[in-house]
């Protein structure tokens, strides 16, 4: 077998190609970093304003036990917890929303819900709540931000949503982000994510102001750490001189956020994300769009499915379809391609820059780079459509499931 023919076949190219669901490509989300440069005992933010509450940032990994937050809450017993994850659904459903368990009536059977008010209740009952044994129970079976919901409840605190509803968040990258834009996001995703498998956790540098960051990443982190400062900020004028707030956030956010506070920038892009809320059209669809946004809308779509899938996983995806027009019968095709060029491992490799590429992926008798180069190619962000049917062909012959 010659050198080139251990890595690919060419095909001549088929009259026509029907479009087939793609393959599902890997939704890895990677910020499981060597060092989030966090404590146990959280971030101290220093005051903005001396008639202010004084505020400690905790990050959490999302499924890590960490109950050094809620002793602290526990402890401090502070005026306010502010969350990037909220109880329920009502509960996220604006920014700075308050949960408490006698409201919201009709999420009585929400079982997170039930779960946590249910705890809170118990946890109300006790002396003495650390060093309880079910406070030790909870310690191990509760992830950080469920310790922080319930110690929050359990000494009185309010308990806020920080960050911005999700659909808000999904909707606002459907209506800005072009192809572009799009690509040069899955291409950064796709490589923080082999690069944290291949090096066990890697720091990803971000940029704090506006025009330092592609559109994207404005969109999914920027304007949502610059919102939730602006919660706490708030709380901090609510709780007032002597009191205390905690803010409780992936430990992703908590660099950027800290940048944010302690240079005090948050406050202009929260004013920048209302200004052009209130210059734009509400979003009705993804084809309703003005210029310079009259993309290909099939393209458009598989993209931005690609990145959050790399990014967040299926559920956001489905969020999202949900409350988007479906893709007309025209693009139906394009849109098809698309998503099965973008979630095969070749291209999710391709997005790699040379040196990157050859930590995480070797060829056997040939050189991957070269093979991946007509993937590269069909990336908008150097100047391709998105879609190239010789590809398609030369990818499913390698698949059996569905040359087979």
């Amino acid at each position: 077998m010659s050198s080139g023919m251990a890595c690919s076949r060419h095909f001549a190219r088929t009259p026509h190609i029907q479009a087939t669901r793609p393959p599902r490509s890997l939704p890895c989300r990677c910020f499981k970093h060597k060092d989030h440069g966090l404590t146990p005992q959280g971030i101290i933010l220093p005051p903005l304003d001396v008639d202010h509450a004084s505020v400690r940032l905790f990050g959490v990994d999302h499924l890590t036990v960490q109950s050094s937050i809620g002793n602290h809450i526990l402890e401090e017993k502070p005026g306010a917890v502010v969350v990037e994850t909220a109880v329920t659904p009502t509960h996220g459903g604006a920014n700075g929303r308050v949960f408490s368990c006698a409201d919201d009536e009709e999420e009585e059977g929400l079982f997170m819900r039930q779960m946590i008010c249910a705890t809170v209740r118990e946890l109300q009952k006790l002396d003495a709540v650390i060093g309880s044994d079910l406070w030790k129970n909870l310690e191990v079976n509760m992830n950080g931000e469920q310790l922080a919901y319930v110690s929050a409840l359990g000494v009185g605190a309010d308990l806020i949503f920080g960050d911005r509803p999700k659909i808000d968040t999904l909707l606002r990258l459907a209506k800005l982000a072009t192809i572009t834009d799009l690509d040069y996001a899955y291409g950064e995703q796709s490589k923080s994510n082999y690069l944290d498998l291949a090096l066990g956790g890697h720091i990803r540098e971000r940029k704090t102001s506006l025009d330092d960051v592609g559109r994207v990443e404005a969109i999914m982190l920027l304007e949502r750490e610059a919102l939730m400062c602006q919660a706490i900020h708030q709380a901090c004028q609510d709780v007032g001189s002597g009191g205390s707030v905690v803010g409780v956030v992936g430990a992703e956010h908590v660099k950027a956020m800290t940048e944010l506070w302690t240079s005090n920038t948050f406050g202009s892009i929260v004013a920048a994300i209302e200004k052009e809320s209130m210059e734009q059209e509400p979003v009705e669809g993804f084809q309703d769009v003005d210029e310079p946004m009259k993309e290909n809308p099939g393209i458009r779509r598989a993209l931005l499915e690609s990145f959050l899938r790399l990014a967040a996983g299926e559920q956001l995806i489905t969020v999202l379809n949900e409350n988007l027009e479906p893709i007309s019968d025209e693009y139906r095709d394009d849109y098809w391609f698309a998503s099965e060029l973008y979630g095969s491992t070749r291209m999710l490799l391709a997005v790699m820059d040379k040196e990157s590429l050859s930590k995480v992926c070797c060829g056997w008798q040939c050189d991957m780079w070269d093979i991946l180069e007509g993937y590269r190619k069909v990336r908008p962000i150097n100047g391709g459509t998105g879609v190239d049917l010789e590809l398609i062909v030369q990818q499913r012959a390698l698949d059996p499931e569905v040359t087979g």
